[in-house]
């Protein structure tokens, strides 16, 4: 959820990917509740950018806290306009509703933000997270997962399912060309 949280940040001009946050020893707290790094003793001072190649809860948090504390909504709205909040409405009985928490809920507190930044108390099924790198992949083109692609008998066609879009833009251009190289370098130099 740490790339859906960038996007949001980066589309709204919040920040910039070389933007330094100190990971305070890998914890964090906000009135007594703590946000932890998996690696003990966190990163020190790294980039935003670097944060998300080794998945800092620290930094995402604060990034998205100090951007959008006075403003939840604009946060969540932009999270919502790439389609997360929606079912795929893929043709198997029982896909569940994704939840991200809206400030208008009455579950949501002064942790709702902080948490939903770096994916806690969120819910989405692996294939609603699949579909949405899938459509970093695809140039920000969002569509909804085909798991069959004709029927036929025979050399005959009965049926053909076509592509069906989403969302045909999660985000601008400028955004797509910073997160993919983001994410690039998550596999390319991961421990570096």
């Amino acid at each position: 959820f740490k790339i859906a949280s960038l996007i949001a940040l980066l589309e709204d001009k919040k920040v910039d990917t070389a933007q330094v946050y100190d990971t305070k020893n890998g914890e964090i707290s906000f009135r007594n509740q703590k946000v932890k790094d998996s690696k003990k003793g966190g990163y020190g001072k790294i980039s935003l950018a670097r944060g998300i190649e080794v998945s800092s809860n620290t930094v995402i948090v604060q990034a998205v806290y100090d951007s959008y504390k006075d403003n939840p909504s604009q946060f969540i709205d932009r999270i919502y306009a790439m389609n997360l909040n929606e079912p795929l409405g893929i043709p198997i009985l029982g896909e569940s509703k994704p939840y991200i928490p809206n400030p208008k809920d009455e579950k949501w507190s002064w942790m709702s933000l902080p948490w939903i930044s770096y994916g806690y108390g969120v819910e989405l099924t692996p294939l609603q997270t699949l579909t949405f790198y899938n459509a970093i992949a695809n140039n920000g083109e969002m569509v909804r997962p085909q798991f069959v692609k004709e029927i036929k008998e025979w050399n005959k066609t009965i049926k053909k399912f076509d592509k069906e879009v989403i969302n045909p833009k999660i985000c601008s251009n400028q955004t797509l060309n910073q997160v993919q190289d983001i994410l690039k370098n998550v596999v390319e130099k991961p421990g570096a």
